[in-house]
């Protein structure tokens, strides 16, 4: 999809391309012609893809142009002196090659003079041909802003056309040719394939291969006339038929449109297709050969419409009306096919026409299938067309390749509407896009093949979704690779149908007509609309639709089952209370990823980077239906809300219980009754199993089979609970059976134990296949006589559905045994007879003396009842199923079986037999196999015999496949894949020749899959030349199929190798590729040491591969070369992931942890002369902690100074001696850095950057930010206009794969500035705006995080004791002339005595530690003129002959509770100790760093806070020594809170952080330093006096969470000496506490300066988008409205348009008059509209938005609280919403009243106690009462008693205290003032 949206300049609108076709040399030839529409006027270049081709002239506008041509996947070799080891890299380098050809391979120079504006209506109509009709189209209602579509400069087309030529291309399009050896008569014929997507087209013709790109097409093909051709030939012009036998034929997306001879060459053709619907290049292709066409006729359907006699008649005519109107079908296929694709596809007229009636008209012309030879995926969707592979064909005798190919043609078909028409906004949008097709497929299928088969395959998808969802990332896939193709679908297209039918579900709770079949249609007539942008769907937009169709709430649900990964694994037991009459019902559930969670200290996959449980839905919630079916046979439905993981439920018992038995009489009187009943039935009509009569209690009744004596004898059948000496319960049980989940709304497995006579009765009496399902895999485990009865019941009733039949005898094997007397191989062999057998003499005599066995004389093949055919199969299968003691298969059965093969006839049978032959073939390998190992002296030798003897008969069939082939050579593969097992068991000599032989081209792909298979799972991987030879057939098969299977088959034997079970009968895939990578299904899921256990093979299998040198330089050369990028991509990815499990790449070892200080401490020793005793030794690392302070380089030593000593390596007790010269100190060496990116940042940062961006991808709320914002696409015109640097994940993450960041916080800057540019442009309480918080929200903490751990590393220094307790003197030499460099660390671990000063001579390079263990000198570097500026200190001194001089004390121990702590840790270190534990405290992750104003959106921060300061900067400072004592530290400590308070809001989260923050700190400053804020002694050697900070009288803005300041620009600078004398605390919390309070009653700026205009224009669009604002956002207009006395009533109007006018022309001088206005607004709603009224609900929902939204920006603090606002507000509306309050709502009309403000002098208004409250002006509750009372004192001053207004006046007063009264807010103000509620007559007003 599109990446970058710099390049973005263009739009394409038509593409026309020629291409001549030469099949016999490979070739393709033409030209592509490439119109473009210019989005910018300074298009230099456009990008164009085209791969694997040459170019020979390029030129714009017919104008020769210039152009690069480069494909970057030709340089991704590795060099020659690389190994197998570095195919790490070697798949880093491919991977970003992909996404660099994804942007185009050919540059194309657009000349300055080429882009040209469009005049007149040309411009018009052009921009409205290419631009979408979202976009085009403007709101009537909505303003056009600058660079929106109205402003949108048109440019004139620009024409690029391209002259190339492809020859023998490797992939895109595929050459089907004839082989003189093996397939001499073949059809050659060409096709294109998509696959991957996106990426097929580009193979063959030059394009925009991308799915956001879509336009119009015009292809035109230059084709032989014949596809065969010699010099011998003679070409016949007569013979100039289309579709004539032998001549080609060209199928092509679009409409063709003409077909003509060539002009000057009469053996070719011109073929010209159009397309005119706006299609994407990815969906563009053709097939070209001598195919034979037909056009499906819709003549059975007509007859179906006829012959329906539900219709009516108009419902009739309106039926063919529809059939008429659609449009044609047409199938093609290859010479002598053309019966098996009548056969196979005359159901795709049924097909489209129930799309088009249930969904929406089908989007292209026509639609077209063509049948190909060697396609490597069953169906290739383009547009109106695709291509299939051969092997969907079936003739009319095969039975069972009918279901497979309807079900893949009905998905080809449905995928023309969702996949081509409708597309995925972005990749990981393909999952909706897919599902959808498949759903609408799933939903003809049931119409089509009945509902039992359409249940019961879904609930068998559901099973095998749970058992494959264990660590896979959730089908809304944020790392879902690109390109695509198939293997990345093939899981989410198994869930995601999933998800949709139980969203479907839960939608239709509200209404059958409420579910998809609404919101599918809705989205295809939005698409032709053009209300959807591009015809992409994204998984939002769809959510949305549902909720709005159905009212469901699909927030929970998609965060569980799209968002979220995993399915619900609950397991339920039940318990009757008999005391409660209650069902007790039990439930826990768990995920399926969750129970393979690794351990917590394991690593999580081979790489360190598959973290699943990041996205592992925790519960999942809903209503689950549990359906108790009583004893009265009445079903009870009950809700079980799941809300958590395990809960009890309590559900009521219905039936009045007592103790019901089922043997008396008058219950089997009922069920003789029954019986009858169901005799007198007729048979159902239609397919078995559809239909259910509500009469009908029991399969099977009715039956004499089950009804006398006679057979209930021959049989062996006992019922449940008949039988005098029955101990199952089953007589007296309290309901027949619990059905858990009867609808299947849930993705999950549940284990359900219940009596197996419920079982049963749920089986035979439950009508549902679903239900019969579940009750047979039950009963499987729950072997004896009554079950066996109960399975013979459903095989032998033929009502019940076949599959459930099928399903049954296969459970009845498993009551073959010998505990319960083999009943289940006598009805077996009865069953069999009965049905398929000729019926001997004696037809209940046994053939064995120790088996139950009848004998079976089967007769010739019959298979036209389908539902016998498939029993019969199933029953074979099921006697191999059958099992003695020592695990094998009795020696009667295994004979049985040999007979049936050797004897069956298929003489006369309609149908072929191939599927039969091999289900008897399967059974008969079964049987000889055992299922378990078998000590060989225990095994009887004629069964040897007869294993040689059955094994013949195999190869007797397998002979004659060869002679007389069956369909697709099933019968071969078949004998394959048995030899195999036998093989593998010890049965059969291995033959690898055999398999050899079949592996060749030539033979069918299914014989050459299974050959591979066998030859893979016999010698595993440990054969060179078998791997040799498999990757040269992975690289050089002609078949791309083979390359294909071969690439994944060589991975899945490596998965059975770290399995370590490469012993297998089946060659069943045990990976599942996704996300790029191979994840083992289910290796480690049951064992708890799996994990580590795999891990181990891992290692095992990388040994076992580490040594063998040939296969390493074999397979290396096959990666590293120029041929190995003609491989297909997909062929690439399974050898690279190869790569990855068997070699351990070179760039990957041992994980070191490596700590790194961020400043070295350095020890100053003594340097003695040059000996080696006299040098010193490194120091281990102590563990006593010290802190550090600066020593700063100075100038060379002034005559009389003392010399320096030398700085040495750190020594743990060598003491400082004195020195006669000085010498200059050797610069130390730097240290080592530690590994990092080429240049790029730090491996540590790298590492950590990594993991953040990997977690940011992962959430959910990280689909907007994935990739760069494209204008057009997202509808966003303007988008540049606000946003100058754009930035998206997708480029940061290129960024830092590429190296392009040199420190970590580059890479931060770059994230900020994606939050940035969200706020920026995105509204406050829009979507994106909202998820960019969650994300950045999710970054902050992961951030905080990661920072909080590189903290704890900053004090791993070493450290060295040097107790010294006397106080110090230290000497400060004058400071020097010029800037010295940066200061030097001298590590102090406790207050020394310095006696002699020492300077440093020269200024060092690097740093090292030093240790002061006796009296040395320290200089101090002077201050730079910022740092003189900013310095806090006092001067500095001005003798520099004598160096001032500083004293100290001992340090003050810590107080606790007021009283001193004994403590040795000096003051900084007790700083440091706090500065730490603040760190660590989860509130300061909003203090950790400077604030960024640009990238934080607050530009105007430095504004207001001029002095910033967080505590990174504080903690750099106090590391570098820059504190004089603790009080200075502490005053920037505060500094950091009081900027918070000043810079944010009172209600602002941040603010409230700060104050829990400040609170914490006030506690640990008193813990470490008492009640007294600086100590009374301080071993600091510097005290300076600091001077407050000045409070800020700056208007409080609102801003966003991010209170941190900027470091200062400058340190301070030396002081003089200055003995320190104790002194009182001068900052504290009550100080603290002061400081807010001072800043609390700061007067606001309200004058409409640029900062207030921004607001209020913030404010007014806020307004303006709200869903409350519609009827304001226009002025009012009497007439239209029907109001014409309005202006009557409201003599000032005002509305949102005119206000936006008057800010736009700067008309406010005052915030206050934009506020004054916005609320006349709501003013005039609630005077003219009345009370409850839409209108005036909208205005006061409005008037609550303006009064949140001013409130943000001009709050004041101080002033009410939340619950006095609160409470103020609904006392205040509840009294103008009174009758009695209509006169006061206002102020007073002078107008109407001139007298009136004579009388009174203090006017007061409901109105104006509003606005107040609003502001908010008032302090207190009583500031507010006072403003009430003067209204009545006012009413009452004015108007005489007895008068209305008076008693109006009276009314409302009695009313207020009567509110007052109640309100607890109000009545505690009067309680705190020890009175009732104040009047005007007792308390003075202030003015």
């Amino acid at each position: 999809m599109q990446r970058d949206i710099l390049r973005k300049a263009f739009t394409l609108s038509h593409e026309r391309f020629v291409i001549e076709v030469d099949p016999s040399k490979r070739l393709l030839q033409g030209y592509a012609e490439l119109s473009i529409l210019p989005l910018q006027p300074n298009l230099d270049h456009v990008l164009i893809n085209f791969k694997q081709g040459s170019i020979t002239h390029v030129s714009v506008n017919g104008d020769p142009a210039q152009y690069v041509y480069k494909d970057p996947l030709t340089d991704v070799t590795m060099g020659p002196n690389t190994t197998i080891a570095n195919h790490q890299s070697y798949k880093g380098k491919y991977l970003t090659a992909l996404k660099d050809a994804d942007e185009g391979e050919l540059k194309v120079t657009i000349p300055s003079d080429a882009v040209v504006q469009a005049k007149g209506d040309d411009a018009y109509l052009e921009t409205a041909a290419i631009l979408p009709t979202a976009i085009t189209r403007a709101e009537p209602s909505t303003p056009q802003t600058p660079g929106g579509p109205s402003a949108m400069t048109n440019y004139a087309p620009i024409t690029i056309r391209i002259d190339y030529f492809v020859e023998s291309p490797s992939a895109g399009v595929i050459f089907v040719e004839p082989d003189a050896d093996v397939a001499p008569y073949r059809d050659r014929h060409v096709y294109t394939t998509n696959q991957p997507m996106s990426g097929g087209t580009r193979m063959w013709v030059p394009c925009v291969d991308k799915i956001s790109e879509r336009c119009m097409w015009d292809m035109i093909f230059i084709v032989p006339q014949k596809m065969t051709f010699s010099e011998d030939d003679v070409y016949d012009e007569s013979t100039n038929d289309v579709f004539q036998e032998g001549e080609n034929t060209v199928v092509c997306s679009g409409e063709i449109m003409e077909q003509t001879t060539h002009p000057t060459d009469p053996s070719k053709k011109i073929v010209h297709y159009s397309l005119t619907v706006p299609t994407a290049a990815p969906f563009i292709g053709f097939a070209i050969g001598p195919f034979e066409m037909i056009k499906l006729s819709t003549e059975d359907l007509q007859l179906e419409i006829v012959a329906d006699g539900e219709l009516g008649l108009y419902q009739k005519q309106s039926a063919m009306t529809g059939i008429n109107m659609m449009p044609d079908i047409y199938a093609f296929c290859l010479p002598g096919l053309v019966d098996e694709l009548t056969h196979s596809t005359s159901f795709l007229a049924h097909a489209m026409h129930f799309y088009s009636q249930e969904y929406g008209t089908y989007p292209f012309v026509n639609y077209k299938l063509v049948v190909v030879e060697e396609a490597w995926d069953p169906v290739m969707s383009c547009a109106s067309m695709s291509i299939c592979s051969v092997s969907l064909l079936h003739p009319p005798e095969v039975i069972d390749q009918t279901y497979d190919t309807r079900r893949e043609l009905s998905i080809a078909l449905a995928a023309q509407w969702f996949g081509v028409h409708i597309v995925q906004k972005v990749w990981s949008d393909i999952w909706l896009i897919a599902s959808l097709a498949h759903h609408m497929a799933s939903i003809f299928l049931r119409k089509h093949l009945g509902n039992n088969e359409y249940r019961l395959r879904l609930k068998k998808d559901m099973l095998r979704c749970v058992s494959m969802d264990v660590n896979r990332p959730p089908i809304f896939n944020s790392m879902l690779p690109a390109p695509l193709d198939q293997d990345d679908l093939d899981f989410i297209t198994l869930k995601g149908p999933l998800v949709l039918y139980i969203l479907d579900r839960r939608m239709t709770k509200a209404g059958s007509t409420r579910g998809l079949s609404r919101v599918i249609p809705k989205i295809l007539v939005e698409a032709m609309s053009g209300e959807l942008t591009l015809n992409a769907l994204s998984t939002h937009w769809f959510l949305r639709q549902c909720r709005k169709v159905s009212g469901y709430d699909t927030k929970t649900f998609a965060e569980q089952w799209i968002y979220g990964s995993g399915c619900p694994k609950f397991t339920f037991k039940y318990h009757f209370n008999r005391k409660k009459m209650v069902v007790e019902i039990d439930m826990t559930q768990e995920n399926s990823s969750a129970t393979s969670a690794p351990p917590a200290d394991a690593i999580t996959d081979v790489n360190n980077t598959l973290a699943f449980q990041d996205t592992v839905t925790t519960i999942f919630t809903g209503n689950f239906i549990a359906r108790i079916h009583e004893a009265d046979g009445t079903p009870y439905e009950h809700i079980l809300d799941i809300q958590t993981s395990a809960k009890r439920f309590e559900v009521q018992f219905n039936t009045k219980y007592k103790r019901i038995r089922r043997n008396t009489k008058r219950f089997q009187a009922k069920q003789a009754a029954a019986a009858a009943a169901a005799a007198e039935e007729e048979q159902l009509e239609g397919e078995e199993g559809e239909q259910v009569s509500s009469i009908v209690p029991s399969l099977g009744l009715g039956m004499p089979l089950f009804e006398e004596d006679q057979y209930r004898q021959e049989w062996r059948l006992v019922e449940w609970g008949q039988e005098e000496d029955d101990t199952s319960g089953a007589a007296s049980a309290t309901f027949d059976w619990i059905r858990l989940d009867a609808e299947f709304e849930w993705i999950c497995t549940i284990k359900f134990e219940q009596p197996d006579y419920m079982w049963a009765a749920q089986l035979t009496k439950d009508w549902d296949v679903v239900a019969q399902y579940e009750a047979l895999e039950a009963l499987k485990t729950m072997p004896s006589p009554m079950t066996s009865t109960s399975l013979l019941r459903a095989i032998m009733d033929q009502r019940c559905f076949y599959r459930i039949r099928m399903q049954a005898a296969t459970a009845l094997a498993r009551c073959a045994r010998p505990d319960v007397g083999w009943v289940g191989l006598l009805q077996l062999t009865k069953i069999f007879q009965k049905k398929y057998c000729f019926t001997p003499p004696n037809e209940d005599a046994f053939i064995d003396a120790a088996l139950p066995m009848v004998q079976c004389i089967p007769r010739p093949n019959n298979f036209t009842n389908l539902v016998d055919y498939f029993l019969q199969k199933a029953v074979v299968a099921a006697f191999a199923l059958i099992r003695d003691e020592n695990g094998l298969c009795p020696l009667p059965v295994c004979k049985l079986l040999l007979d049936l093969l050797k004897y069956n006839d298929n003489t006369g049978n309609e149908m072929e037999d191939s599927y039969y032959v091999c289900a008897m073939i399967n059974a008969l390998a079964d049987a000889l196999m055992p299922i378990s190992s078998v000590d060989p002296d225990l095994i009887d030798p004629k069964r040897k015999m007869f294993v040689d003897t059955a094994i013949a008969e195999i190869e007797r069939y397998r002979t004659r496949d060869i002679v007389i082939p069956s369909y697709r050579n099933i019968v071969t593969v078949n004998c394959l894949q048995v030899y195999t097992g036998l093989m593998l068991s010890g049965l059969m000599k291995t033959d690898l020749m055999l398999f050899m032989n079949y592996s060749r081209y030539g033979n069918f792909d299914g014989i050459r899959t299974v050959a591979f298979d066998s030859i893979l799972l016999l010698c595993g991987l440990s054969d060179n030349t078998i791997l040799k030879y498999m990757l040269d057939i992975a690289q050089y098969d002609p078949s791309s199929t083979i390359r294909h299977y071969v690439a994944k088959a060589l991975l899945v034997a490596l998965g059975l190798m770290i399995r370590g079970n490469n012993r297998d009968n089946s060659a069943v895939e045990e990976f599942a590729e996704e996300e790029g990578r191979v994840i083992v299904e289910d290796a480690w899921r049951k064992r708890p040491n799996g994990l580590l256990e795999f891990h181990k093979a891992i290692n095992d299998i990388r040994a076992t591969f580490s040594t063998n040198y040939e296969l390493q330089h074999y397979l290396w050369d096959t990666l590293n070369n120029k041929a190995a990028t003609r491989l297909d991509h997909r062929v690439l990815k399974y050898l690279l992931q190869f790569c990855e499990y068997a070699y351990k790449p070179v760039d990957v070892g041992l994980k070191v942890t490596i700590r790194v200080p961020t400043l070295p401490p350095v020890h100053v020793a003594e340097e003695a002369e040059n000996t080696p005793s006299s040098r010193a030794t490194a120091s281990p690392v102590s563990e006593s902690p010290r802190i550090s302070i600066p020593v700063p380089a100075s100038t060379p030593p002034v005559s009389g100074t003392p010399t320096t000593p030398t700085i040495s390596k750190p020594s743990k007790t060598k003491e400082i001696k004195e020195h006669r010269e000085p010498k200059e100190p050797k610069a130390p060496k730097p240290p080592k850095p530690v590994s990092a990116q080429t240049d790029g940042m730090q491996f540590d940062d790298l590492r950590k950057a990594k993991r953040i961006l990997k977690k940011l991808f992962k959430h959910k709320a990280s689909f907007w930010f994935r990739q760069p914002v494209d204008p057009i696409r997202d509808g966003a015109l303007d988008y540049f206009k606000y946003v100058k640097i754009p930035m998206d994940l997708g480029t940061v993450q290129t960024k830092l794969d590429n190296s392009r960041y040199r420190t970590i916080k580059e890479f931060e800057n770059d994230i900020r500035l994606v939050f940035s540019n969200c706020y920026v442009f995105n509204p406050r309480g829009t979507e994106v705006y909202n998820e960019g918080q969650a994300l950045e929200a999710l970054y902050e903490k992961e951030w905080a995080r990661i920072n909080g751990q590189g903290d704890g590393e900053d004090f791993n220094m070493t450290i060295v004791e040097s107790p010294v307790q006397t106080p110090t003197e230290v000497a400060l030499p004058p400071p020097p002339t010029k800037p010295a460099p940066a200061p030097k660390p001298v590590v102090v671990n406790k207050p020394v005595a310095i006696n002699k000063p020492a300077v440093v001579s020269k200024p060092a390079v690097a740093t090292k530690p030093v240790v002061v263990n006796k009296p040395a000198p320290v200089s101090k570097p002077p201050p730079t003129v910022s740092e003189t500026t900013h310095t806090t200190s006092a001067p500095t001194a001005t003798t520099p002959s004598t160096p001032p001089v500083i004293k100290t004390k001992p340090p003050t121990p810590k107080m606790t509770n007021g009283a001193a702590v004994k403590t040795d840790k000096t003051p900084m270190e007790l700083c440091q100790s706090v500065l730490q534990k603040v760190l660590q405290n989860k509130l300061s992750a909003e203090f950790r760093q400077p604030v960024d104003p640009e990238l934080q959106g607050i530009p105007h921060y430095r504004q207001i806070i001029t002095n910033p300061m967080d505590f990174g900067t504080v903690k750099t400072k106090l590391k570098k020594g820059k504190y004089a004592n603790p009080r200075e530290f502490d005053n920037d400590m505060r500094l950091v809170f009081r900027n918070c308070y000043t810079f944010n809001p009172p209600d602002n989260p941040v603010f409230q952080q700060c104050k829990l923050l400040e609170k914490d700190y006030n506690k640990l400053w008193q813990l470490h330093f008492g009640n007294k804020t600086v100590p009374e002694a301080s071993a600091s050697p510097v005290e300076a006096s600091v001077s407050p900070v000045p409070k800020a009288s700056i208007p409080v803005p609102a801003a966003r969470p991010h209170a941190a300041s900027v470091p200062p620009k400058a340190a301070a600078a030396p002081s003089p000496v200055i003995k320190q004398q104790p002194r009182p605390a001068s900052v504290g919390p009550a100080n603290a506490s002061v400081s807010v309070t001072s800043h609390s009653t700061a007067p606001l700026d309200m004058t409409m300066n640029p900062l207030n205009y921004s607001k209020c224009e913030r404010i007014l669009q806020k307004l303006t988008d709200s869903p409350a604002a519609l009827p304001f956002l226009q002025p009012v207009d009497p007439v239209a409205l029907g109001i014409p006395m309005y202006f009557d009533i409201i003599k000032v109007p005002m509305d949102l348009g005119t206000i936006r006018n008057k800010l736009s022309d700067q008309k406010y001088q005052t915030v206050n008059q934009f506020a004054q206005d916005v609320r006349q607004i709501f003013w005039n709603c609630f005077r003219f509209n009345m009370a409850g009224s839409w209108v005036e609900q909208q205005g006061r929902e409005l008037e609550g938005v303006f009064n949140d939204l001013f409130a943000v920006d001009y709050a004041r603090p101080g002033t009410l609280t939340a619950a006095e606002h609160k409470s103020a507000r609904g006392v205040l509306f509840k009294l103008m919403t009174h009758e009695a309050a209509t006169i006061f709502l206002e102020p007073v009309d002078p107008n109407i009243l001139p007298n009136y403000y004579t009388v009174i002098k203090h006017p007061m208004d409901f109105r104006t106690i509003s606005e107040k409250l609003t502001f908010p002006k008032y302090r207190n509750l009583e500031e507010l009462t006072l403003d009430i009372e003067q209204i009545f004192t006012n009413c009452f001053t004015y108007n005489a008693p007895g008068v209305w207004g008076h008693n109006q006046g009276k009314k409302l007063q009695k009313y207020f205290h009567s509110l007052v009264g109640k309100d607890a807010a109000w009545g505690i103000k009067r309680k705190r003032e020890g009175g009732s509620t104040p009047n005007v007559g007792e308390k003075k007003r202030k003015v």
